[in-house]
């Protein structure tokens, strides 16, 4: 599994290759620190704007990926290019 990160306009990840583990471990740390220091609002406001960008970074995704095979099988396998 690969996890990328996006800047503000959602259109193309920060890093092709995708980010490390430590990388990743690190943003969803950072991440918690803030809710719970009440820094970053959950209101239906901040909902939408994260479902907005979930809808770019989902045709990034779309756009991006390859099949191999098919998923009918258990050796099929897809890759983002």
């Amino acid at each position: 599994m690969t996890y990328y990160t996006f800047t503000l306009d959602f259109h193309q990840p920060v890093n092709p290759d995708g980010a490390s583990a430590i990388e990743v471990h690190k943003m969803i740390t950072f991440l918690e620190e803030q809710i719970v220091q009440s820094l970053i609002s959950l209101s239906s406001e901040s909902i939408a704007e994260v479902k907005s960008a979930g809808q770019y970074i989902t045709k990034w995704v779309q756009n991006s990926m390859s099949m191999v095979g098919s998923f009918s099988d258990e050796e099929s396998s897809y890759f983002l290019t």
